[in-house]
């Protein structure tokens, strides 16, 4: 029902592992620093919130011209520490994370953790896409 993925699919129909190839050769799931892991992602995979914080921060980035670069992870990992509770700085979508938190996209479950391998709830991810938009 949005646009985010018009420039991918020129509001052609496509069935649900058709648009989820899509998505997945657009890069949108790549995280910021290195080529996606993602090897068997289908319409019955269990969406994570550290996987929704990516293509989310993906998507934010492209829509607001941004370039995908570290922004975050330069900044902790010189300081030494994660300011979320349960992501280390290593992780290849801390960037993701904390730029979510940060353009208040996604939240902090508890206010301290962000419980990236927790499914993302249709509400909470619709309610992020709207952040978005």
């Amino acid at each position: 029902t949005t646009d985010f993925l018009f420039k991918y699919t020129a509001s052609k129909k496509y069935s649900e592992d058709a648009l989820i190839k899509q998505v997945v050769s657009s890069g949108l799931l790549n995280p910021i620093n290195g080529e996606s892991d993602i090897k068997d992602l289908n319409k019955s995979t269990v969406v994570t919130r550290q996987l929704a914080a990516r293509f989310l921060w993906n998507l934010y980035l492209e829509r607001n011209g941004l370039s995908r670069e570290e922004i975050y992870g330069k900044q902790f990992k010189m300081a030494g520490f994660s300011p979320i509770g349960d992501l280390d700085i290593n992780s290849p979508d801390f960037d993701a994370v904390l730029g979510c938190i940060e353009n208040e996209i996604m939240e902090l479950v508890d206010g301290e953790n962000f419980y990236p391998d927790f499914p993302v709830e249709a509400v909470e991810f619709n309610k992020s896409l709207k952040k978005i938009k």
